[in-house]
C-alpha cells in the first residue's frame, strides 16, 4: 500500500501526517448494512491502538473541530491513532490519521466510567464528509419499552471491508436488568436489540462508536457502545448515557459546538431503513458516579458503573482557542435510502 500525506493547517504550524496501514480488524458491527457513502456518517472515526495481543480497534465521533469523544478503554495506550474520512479498510487513499499520546486524552474524572475525550492538535475543517454531530439527549424517555429507532456506525471486518452500520430500538430498562441483574445502572446506561434483525449487533472492534438518534435527520448522540465486546452473543447491547456526562463534556470542550452536520434530504419518514443482511458469520472473536459497575468482556455480564460525581472542571482547562468555523452546507443531495419492509 502507498504511503499518502494529508496537510492539515492550524493557527501558524502545518502538520503532515502519513497515511498508515490498519491491518485487519476483527471487530465489527454483525449483520451490518454497508454506509454508501461518508456523507451519512460523516462524525464517525476509528481509534487503532497496540495491545499485547495485537491491534485494538474502536470507533469515535467528532463533537468538535478540536474534540472526540469516545469510550476510555479505547485511549487508555500510551499511543493510539485516530483515522479520519474512512470508509474502506482497503482502500485507505483518501483517508487520514493522526497519532496521538495520554497527553491529548481527558478521562472523566473517576477514573472507571469508560467515557473520555481526545483533544486534537489541529482544528478540523469541516465538509460534507467530515463534520461534528450533536451530543445532546435531554428529551429521550430513556425508560420507555421500544422508545426509539437508533443506528451506529462501525466496521464488520469478518463480512466486508467497508463502514456499515447496524438498526437498533431502545429497550426498556427492567428488560435489560431482568438479563444483568444488578450490574445494570439505568442512571448510567442504556439497552438496545436489533430493530427488525436479532442477529444485527454491536460487538468487537465497536466499544466506543457512538449510538444515534433521529437519524439522517436530526442525528444526535445519546450513548457510547461498552459491551457486551464478544460477537454472537444474544444479550442486549449495553451503552454509556450521555445524558449524564453532558455538563462535563462541555465544561471539557470549553462549550458546546452549534453547528452539526447537514440535514439528509429525501429518505423515508413512515420507518427506518431495512435492508436484508446476509446471515453472519460464527465468530468469537465504567461507567459512572451513583453506584457500581466495571464492564467485562464476558458475554455474561456488562460493564460495572459507579454514579458519577457531580461534573467537575478538569484541572487543566481545555485550550483557550476558540476557532470560527464555517458550517457545512444545510442540506447535501445523497442517494435514498431503501424503503424497509415493516
Amino acid at each position: 500500500m502507498g504511503t499518502h500525506f494529508v496537510i492539515l493547517i492550524s493557527i501558524g504550524s502545518i502538520f503532515v501526517f502519513a497515511q498508515s496501514s490498519l491491518g485487519s480488524p476483527q471487530g465489527r458491527i454483525q449483520n451490518g448494512i454497508e454506509v454508501d457513502t461518508l456523507r451519512r456518517f460523516p462524525h464517525y472515526v476509528t481509534i487503532v491502538s497496540e495491545t499485547p495481543t495485537g491491534k485494538n480497534y474502536c470507533g469515535g465521533s467528532i463533537i468538535s473541530e478540536l474534540w472526540i469523544l469516545t469510550a476510555a478503554r479505547c485511549v487508555s495506550a500510551e499511543e493510539f491513532s485516530v483515522h479520519f474520512l474512512l470508509r474502506n479498510i482497503s482502500n485507505t487513499r483518501n483517508s487520514f490519521s493522526i497519532t496521538l499520546d495520554q497527553s491529548s486524552v481527558t478521562a472523566y474524572p473517576t477514573g472507571f466510567d469508560n467515557i473520555a475525550l481526545v483533544e486534537l492538535p489541529v482544528f478540523l475543517k469541516f465538509s460534507d464528509k467530515l463534520a461534528p454531530i450533536s451530543y445532546f439527549g435531554g428529551d429521550i424517555e430513556y425508560a420507555k419499552p421500544n422508545n426509539g429507532f437508533v443506528v451506529m456506525p462501525g466496521f464488520s471486518l469478518q463480512e466486508t471491508k467497508v463502514l456499515t452500520y447496524g438498526m437498533f430500538k431502545l429497550v426498556s430498562s427492567r428488560q435489560c436488568r431482568a438479563t444483568y441483574g444488578q450490574l445494570f445502572d439505568e442512571y448510567l446506561q442504556i439497552c438496545t436489540f436489533g430493530w427488525n434483525n436479532n442477529n444485527q449487533m454491536p460487538c468487537e472492534g465497536n466499544e466506543g462508536s457512538g449510538l444515534i438518534i433521529g437519524w439522517p435527520q436530526e442525528p444526535r448522540l445519546i450513548g457510547i457502545f461498552s459491551s457486551p465486546l464478544k460477537c454472537g452473543s444474544d444479550m442486549p447491547a449495553v451503552y454509556v448515557k450521555l445524558l449524564q456526562y453532558e455538563k462535563w463534556i462541555d465544561q471539557t470542550i470549553g462549550g458546546r459546538l452549534t453547528t452539526t452536520w447537514p440535514t439528509t434530504p429525501t429518505v423515508p419518514t413512515t420507518s427506518p431503513i431495512t435492508t436484508t443482511p446476509s446471515s453472519p458469520p460464527s465468530t468469537t472473536s465504567s461507567q459512572p458516579p451513583p453506584t457500581t459497575p466495571t464492564q467485562t468482556t464476558s458475554t455474561a455480564s456488562p460493564p460495572t458503573t459507579s454514579p458519577p460525581p457531580p461534573p467537575t472542571t478538569p484541572s487543566s482547562p481545555p485550550t483557550t482557542l476558540s476557532p470560527t468555523t464555517t458550517p457545512p452546507p444545510s442540506s447535501i443531495s445523497l442517494p435514498p435510502l431503501t424503503t424497509p419492509s415493516p
